[in-house]
């Protein structure tokens, strides 16, 4: 359903109606301008997001793999994450988040799941209760500092397992790939889904890793791209076919919905005569990739490895 059929975006969220007002914060029920208003509590200013202790997203992969971040804690945080929230205002300089270690990913996305609930209930803060008694309070951004520096480490080490593969390969091709990642951006935004994807992605072709339904959009639309792939009136579709497709029932849509759908594109290039054949992916048994081949002059449909 999007966005503006679920909810009048224009609708002034009123604090006293809500914060400290009993109520729950159940995402499948909450009115969505009171999510985006939490969120926007969440979210770390953009002084903050421009700090130069963050990896620009345009130096090389050499170089971000050797960027310092805040270390990642494997302590296991028992406190319950409730414990973590105040009311009182924040009161403590935000530099000493470079300082400290990070939560483990499984605490982060405990706070993360409570942070709604506690931000209803009037918290403004968090207490860390690892530093200083408990006696500091920072702001609730905090918490997307953390899953910010968990995530930048992350890919860290994925670029990292990418170069060791490299290195270990040896193929006539390596020394060029090992170049390019001393030029290579390792988070700029790409031109694949729209402009919505990013460098970082291209770790994954480099090695053993499973690949996402981004890297087989990647792939797909560089195919398409390809003029060889154009004979007969042919074109390769990316994922949103199938799943346009596997989600066709789900919900009926309006003549004003149907029309922005990726079907009904190609409905109309297919009776205009300007589709002849469309190829795409096909999952099977989420482990296993097939091609698929739609022939709409022949009327057949075709598939396989």
């Amino acid at each position: 359903m999007e966005i503006e059929d679920s909810e009048d975006l224009h609708v002034p969220f009123i604090a006293k109606d809500w914060i400290q007002a009993g109520k729950l914060y159940n995402v499948s029920t909450i009115p969505l301008y009171v999510i985006l208003e939490k969120n926007k509590c969440m979210a770390m200013p953009n002084n903050f997001c421009i700090n130069p202790h963050f990896p620009p997203p345009i130096i090389p992969i050499t170089q971000f793999v050797a960027w310092k971040l805040p270390r990642l804690s494997s302590e296991i945080t028992a406190i319950q994450a409730m414990s973590w929230f105040s009311k009182d205002e924040p009161n403590s300089d935000t530099s000493i988040l470079w300082t400290r270690a990070v939560p483990s990913r499984d605490f982060i996305k405990n706070i993360e799941e409570a942070a709604g609930q506690a931000w209803l209930d009037g918290a403004k803060s968090i207490t860390d209760l690892r530093y200083n008694d408990g006696t500091d309070r920072l702001p609730l951004w905090t918490i997307s500092f953390w899953r910010k520096i968990t995530t930048t480490h992350e890919l860290q080490t994925m670029w990292e397992r990418s170069i060791s593969w490299l290195q270990r390969e040896k193929s006539p091709n390596s020394g060029a790939a090992m170049e390019l990642l001393t030029s290579l951006p390792w988070n700029a935004t790409l031109t694949y889904g729209r402009g919505t994807m990013h460098s970082s992605l291209l770790s994954r072709f480099l090695g053993t890793a499973w690949l996402t339904d981004e890297h087989v959009d990647m792939m797909m639309e560089e195919l398409d791209a390809d003029k060889s792939s154009r004979v007969n009136r042919t074109q390769i579709a990316t994922l949103s076919f199938a799943n346009e497709i596997k989600n066709y029932n789900k919900g009926k849509l309006s003549d004003a919905q149907r029309k922005k759908t990726l079907l009904y594109r190609y409905e109309q290039e297919v009776h205009e005569h300007r589709l002849d054949q469309l190829a795409f992916p096909i999952h099977v048994n989420q482990n296993h990739w097939i091609a698929g081949l739609l022939n709409f002059r022949e009327r057949t449909v075709s598939f396989g490895k």
